[in-house]
């Protein structure tokens, strides 16, 4: 079953159970903090999580070889106090792909991790389960697609990637707006995918969209234990994931009544939290090759999330980053993980609130009492034809700050490194 119930539900048939204890536990292991590569130390790809709530995530890896692995993990305090972990989970199965559930664990807490395969490791990673409230960060972009022959994710995915595994330590996760991939039965693209971000995906967990270039294979479901639309909390926030591609077409009616059902629930259990969506195709948009967006889905969802009013929408599809305002929503377009970059028209569509083409980066979002706030953070410029990556943002970039609530509800522009951002990237003085 592909579809969502109201709640993350993992597709997983694998273990899932609480670590046992340090008593029950044999050499947990020392802090290693190796950087090995993945076809080093077995891996294909991974660990990468998946799954996270206030009190569990999944730690995935696809091996070299079908064999076993065993996650190793403890809370900072225990790690920083010994040097290591006090609890484990073993996958003993003969497959390649693992999916292993870490349960029980405490609410807003860092942990320490490791995955070892074969006698050899991943060293430690770490990463934070999400709080029952209070303030959090989180991520949003996606179309990391390569395009062969001009490049691949390693030259341009990586940029984003690695900007924010460095850069953004206190997010929670990653929503990546869709299309991983160019090519979905490419496995070795995949692997890129993943050696693009593995520091990014090894200490922070991603929440996934459908994307068209996802073509609703089963290895995207198998490589995310995901459905094909689904909700979680962060939080006191709610996020609800959507699939807007055409083969979903059959089933819109069901998957709208599902959304219907899922915000008027959270709107009765937490009229005061916030409300974020996303789903592949923007509703609104100044792309070339759609221009205004697809109206379909905007006739179908918008009046669904103005309704049950919805605070910002994420998309992908067209790569440039758009943002656009319409009855108090924000849809935020953050195509820009390194696919093939498009021109925007001169026209905006309804709405156009800012844009910038041909700039790559991600979309940083905070939540803090009753404020949100969103930057668009550019980390290289591509060039007009898109097959060459002209310029590195310096870190400390960012633009179109975004404030909803608070005492300075309404819209803040900041525009830091202006003199540089006029010199190399002359295209950013169309933001509006």
């Amino acid at each position: 079953m592909k579809r969502g119930t109201g709640v993350v539900c993992m597709l997983f048939l694998v273990l899932c159970f609480a670590g046992v204890g340090a008593a029950d536990t044999v050499a947990l292991g020392m802090k290693d903090d190796t950087e090995s590569a993945g076809d080093m130390y077995g891996f294909s790809h991974g660990p990468y999580l998946t799954g996270m709530t206030v009190n569990e995530t999944w730690v995935n890896w696809l091996g070299a070889i079908p064999a076993g692995g065993t996650v190793a993990y403890a809370t900072d305090t225990h790690y920083r106090e010994t040097g290591g972990y006090d609890q484990q989970v073993t996958d003993d199965a003969a497959v390649a792909l693992h999916h292993v559930c870490l349960t029980g664990l405490e609410q807003d807490t860092c942990y320490h991790y490791t995955l070892t395969v074969g006698g050899e490791t991943s060293g430690d990673h770490t990463f934070q389960t999400f709080p029952e409230k209070g303030p959090f960060t989180f991520i949003v972009y996606g179309d990391t697609q390569e395009q062969l022959p001009y490049f691949t994710q390693a030259e341009r995915h990586a940029l984003v990637a690695e900007r924010i595994a460095a850069n953004e330590p206190d997010a929670l996760f990653v929503m990546h707006v869709g299309d991983t991939v160019c090519v979905v039965d490419d496995g070795d693209e995949w692997d890129r995918f993943f050696t693009a971000g593995r520091t990014l995906f090894a200490d922070m967990p991603v929440m996934p969209v459908l994307g068209n270039h996802e073509n609703n294979a089963t290895v995207w479901y198998d490589t995310f234990g995901m459905p094909e639309w689904y909700s979680f909390d962060c939080g006191s926030s709610h996020f609800v994931v959507l699939d807007s591609n055409d083969w979903a077409t059959p089933h819109m009616e069901e998957e709208t009544a599902w959304l219907r059902a899922d915000l008027k629930e959270n709107r009765d259990k937490n009229p005061a939290g916030r409300t974020f969506v996303s789903f592949h195709h923007p509703p609104y948009s100044s792309g070339t090759r759609h221009p205004g967006g697809w109206t379909d889905i905007r006739e179908l969802w918008v009046p669904v999330f103005e309704e049950y009013q919805v605070d910002m929408v994420f998309n992908g599809h067209v790569h440039a980053y758009q943002r656009y305002v319409v009855n108090g929503i924000h849809y935020v377009i953050a195509a820009t993980g390194g696919g093939m970059m498009y021109n925007l028209t001169g026209d905006k569509a309804e709405g156009h609130a800012a844009s910038a083409d041909h700039e790559l980066g991600y979309v940083r979002v905070t939540v803090d009492d009753d404020r949100v706030t969103s930057v668009f953070v550019p980390v290289a410029a591509v060039s007009a034809d898109s097959r060459a990556v002209t310029g590195i943002v310096p870190a400390g970039t960012e633009y179109d700050l975004v404030v909803i609530g608070g005492c300075d509800d309404g819209i803040i522009r900041v525009f830091k490194n202006l003199e540089w951002t006029d010199r190399i990237h002359p295209f950013l003085s169309l933001i509006s």
